[in-house]
């Protein structure tokens, strides 16, 4: 397998309208007081999601109230619940009614590189090579739009 970077990314969060978290400052502290709504990618994330992994650094116990594999039923739980759906900034869905993305403060936020798995035999088809660049300038498009004024 290939790795190959795509972009970077921030993580925000999903929760229902008129959550207790909104009225706080937003940090690890106040997120890592919430039960978690976690999607559980097969194959990807098996031990732990990266929130958790964070929120144990820095000596907070995570509360998962769900681990599911369908984004909708993590949305619903999220739209019901306390419950907080870690996600990152280039998730563009519709939300449900009632449910709103939110960030982390700025000193708290994180980031990662998103990337690409390829396999090491079809790494060179040209085929996956113009996959590659057109997923990549689909990126590339939207940073340049989220910077404009």
């Amino acid at each position: 397998m290939i790795q190959k970077k795509l972009t970077y990314c921030y993580f925000k969060l999903i929760c229902r309208d008129g959550h207790p978290v909104l009225e706080t400052q937003r940090t690890t502290q106040d997120i890592g007081q919430y039960p978690l709504a976690l999607l559980q990618l097969p194959d990807f994330n098996k031990k732990e999601n990266l929130i958790e992994t964070k929120l144990r650094e820095v000596g907070i116990t995570p509360k998962v109230g769900l681990r599911a594999d369908q984004l909708s039923i993590c949305l619903h739980v999220v739209a019901q619940t306390d419950s907080i759906l870690p996600c990152v900034d280039i998730f563009d869905a519709d939300l449900p009614q009632g449910t709103q993305f939110f960030s982390a403060h700025k000193e708290h936020q994180l980031g990662s590189d998103i990337g690409a798995l390829i396999p090491s035999k079809l790494s060179n088809a040209p085929l996956v090579k113009w996959l590659y660049r057109e997923v990549r300038t689909v990126f590339e498009q939207q940073e340049k739009t989220e910077q404009e004024p």
